[in-house]
C-alpha cells in the first residue's frame, strides 16, 4: 500500500469523494441517501470551491481511492466525518484516517473537533482510540443511540472503555497500540 493524504480542490476529486461517501451512507448520521453527481456539483461550487464550510480530504492508496474526511465549520468547532472505502476496511485504516483528519481539523488554533456517530457503528471504536470521548447521548425517533463526541489530545482510553470494546484477550494489544501512537505524537 502506498498511502497518500489529498485535500479535494479538483472536479475529479470531488467525484471520487462522492463514490466513496456513498459507499459509507449506511453509517451517516445524518443523509443517508444516495447522493448524485448532480447533488455533488452543487456541493463542489458551494462548498469546495469557495471554501466556504467544508475541507474535504481522501485517503488515496496510489491512485485508488481509500476513504475520504470532511471538516463541517462550526463557529469554533469543527465537525468530523470519515469513511472507508469497502475494499479498505478491515485493514486496520479507520484510528489512521480518523487521526488524519482530526490532525488536519487542529490546523486553525482554537478549534474544538467534534463528531457524532451512532452506537451500533463500526467506527466508534477507532474513533475512541483516536481520542474522542463521549460528551452526550441521545435517543433518535427510530430508536437508534446517537453519541456526541469532542477530541481531545490528552485522552488515554479509560479501562472500561477498552473492556466494553475488546475482548479481555484483545484489551493488552489495543493498549499496547494505544502507547505506541501516543508515544509517536509525544502525549502522555
Amino acid at each position: 500500500m502506498k498511502l497518500s493524504f489529498v485535500r479535494v480542490t479538483k472536479w475529479d476529486q470531488t467525484l471520487d469523494l462522492l463514490n466513496v461517501r456513498n459507499q459509507c451512507r449506511d453509517g451517516m448520521t445524518h443523509t443517508t441517501r444516495l447522493l448524485t453527481e448532480e447533488d455533488q456539483a452543487k456541493f463542489f461550487a458551494n462548498e469546495i470551491v469557495s471554501g466556504h464550510t467544508y475541507e474535504c480530504y481522501l485517503l488515496k492508496d496510489g491512485e485508488a481511492v481509500a476513504g475520504y474526511g470532511l471538516l463541517k465549520r462550526d463557529g469554533d468547532k469543527k465537525w468530523m466525518t470519515a469513511g472507508l472505502a469497502r475494499p479498505y476496511r478491515a485493514k486496520h485504516l479507520s484510528r489512521l484516517l480518523i487521526s488524519l483528519i482530526t490532525e488536519v481539523a487542529y490546523a486553525d488554533p482554537g478549534i474544538e473537533v467534534w463528531i457524532d456517530v451512532y452506537s451500533d457503528n463500526l467506527a466508534l471504536r477507532g474513533d475512541l482510540h483516536a481520542g474522542y470521548e463521549f460528551v452526550d447521548s441521545v435517543r433518535q425517533p427510530d430508536g437508534r443511540l446517537l453519541h456526541i463526541m469532542k477530541h481531545r489530545r490528552d485522552r488515554r482510553l479509560g479501562e472500561s472503555e477498552a473492556g466494553r470494546l475488546a475482548l479481555p484477550d484483545i484489551l493488552t494489544e489495543i493498549n499496547e497500540v494505544d502507547a505506541i501512537s501516543r508515544a509517536f505524537y509525544g502525549l502522555r
